[in-house]
């Protein structure tokens, strides 16, 4: 089984640090960078890292784990201006999280504790190149958590692989904090076993979290969600994301049940399999605040087009304000072909301005000529939910049969039919009139909206 669409970030040259950790034996051993001067040897790989920290500056500085796997029976917890950087890690074809990999590699076996801590009110810590997993025996309540008030927390290029069952990987609960950015991760639930145990990110932690930007992450073997708020949440951002491959289809991949001010999903890729096994929506959420959705995908295997419950997969209630637009595109990837736009959405609260959700439809037109009449009604675009300003979409006819050609040139165009205000249909004219017959004239059409 592997990873689809993930390169893991590769061992790089190390970087110039404070202090070096590496392995000896069964030892991990810490060492002045500069002065080659021991900081601390022991079995306990946990105090050797905790006293390579201790050991830097009141200003913090780099440390270099270099490449093995190291076993934290402890809390390791960090400080303001620490950067923890590990040789990177590179998996094979086969890419399960206890296949042990080339890189830096930290086995979280803390009981009832976190594997590494940010404390309350920290800052400027980075973190890097590594992997953190956990056996499904660990005990750990979280691979990480950042605190509450922590502020310019960067974690990037590592790998969470928890596989202690219905336990999040990374806690994030940095209320009144500013500026924690998660950027080209994967997150993975699976344990030793190869069963699906563990869960993503936990914002909120009925604490809350500010500011956090999601970026270039993936979530694979997610027992019950990949991403999940609460507590209050308050400028969140997931962009350029995928989730669900492996998700049992009882997970929800993203679920948002709190308040706060805003909450931006952008760009996503959503794996389901075969969407008629799902008892859960992909998306849910519960939200007094303001959502902005952009650009979401949705792939799936099922062979049978004629699914049509995709309401079922994105649900929102109760959001206080936001921007719906170009949700969802569904694409059968077992076939590597799209097979339509479909409506997402079970309830839209009518405070979400949405449009766009169907950004594109094509259809064919027939009609008779009768010698007389330029101008046809092609009927509904099927653009949702509403378009009240046709000068946002791009409507575009060819004609497709002999008497259409020899009419044309043809210019398509939206019409308010009822007329209430909405642009709910499409209209061709022609430069001068068909001629008479049955089912004579032919064009195809396309609409789009652009914004």
């Amino acid at each position: 089984m592997t990873y689809p669409n993930v390169v893991p970030p590769m061992a790089h040259t190390a970087p110039t640090a404070d202090v070096v950790v590496y392995r000896e034996g069964n030892k991990a051993i810490a060492v002045d960078a500069k002065t080659k001067i021991k900081i601390a040897s022991s079995t306990d790989h946990a105090e050797v890292i905790q006293a390579a920290i201790d050991s830097l500056s009141s200003e913090g500085g780099m440390i270099h784990i270099k490449e093995g796997v190291y076993i934290i029976n402890n809390k390791i917890t960090l400080r303001s201006g620490v950067r923890l950087i590990g040789s990177g890690w590179l998996y094979g074809a086969d890419a399960r999280a206890f296949l042990t990999p080339n890189g830096t590699v930290l086995e979280i076996e803390t009981n009832n504790d976190y594997g590494i801590e940010v404390p309350d009110k920290s800052t400027s810590i980075y973190i890097s190149d590594m992997q953190l997993r956990a056996r499904s025996t660990s005990g750990n309540i979280g691979l990480m958590r950042i605190g509450k008030g922590a502020s310019e927390i960067f974690i990037e290029r590592t790998d969470f692989a928890q596989g202690v069952p219905d336990t999040p990987a990374l806690i994030i609960a940095n209320s009144g904090g500013n500026i924690s950015v998660i950027r080209d991760c994967v997150f993975s639930g699976m344990d030793e076993n190869e069963n699906i145990a563990g869960n993503g990110i936990y914002l909120g932690q009925d604490i809350g979290a500010d500011h956090v930007d999601i970026y270039d992450c993936n979530f694979f073997f997610m027992k019950n969600y990949g991403i999940n708020m609460d507590g209050g949440i308050n400028n969140i951002t997931i962009r350029r994301c995928h989730l669900g491959f492996g998700f049992p289809y009882d997970a929800r991949l993203i679920r948002i049940v709190t308040y706060g001010t805003s909450v931006t999903i952008d760009n996503l890729y959503l794996e389901i399999g075969d969407p008629t096994q799902r008892t859960t929506s992909l998306i849910y959420v519960d939200f007094y605040g303001t959502l902005y959705m952009r650009n979401i995908t949705i792939g799936y295997s099922l062979s049978d087009q004629n699914y049509e419950n995709w309401s079922s997969l994105i649900i929102l209630y109760h959001v206080s304000a936001g921007l719906i637009e170009r949700v969802v595109r569904c694409i059968n990837f077992a076939r590597s072909a799209s097979v339509g736009q479909h409506e997402g959405f079970f309830n839209l609260p009518s405070s979400v301005k949405a449009f766009s959700i169907n950004p594109t439809r094509t259809g064919i037109a027939t009609f008779s000529g009768d010698g007389t009449t330029t101008d046809f009604l092609i009927g509904e675009h099927g653009l949702s939910p509403t378009i009240d300003d046709p000068s946002k979409v791009i409507v575009k006819v060819t004609p497709a049969s002999p008497d259409a050609i020899a009419a044309s040139p043809c210019v398509g165009y939206l019409s308010d039919e009822e007329p209430d205000g909405v642009y709910e249909s499409v209209r061709v004219k022609f430069a001068s009139a068909p001629a008479s017959g049955t089912d004579n004239v032919k064009v195809t059409w396309k609409v789009e909206y652009i914004g």
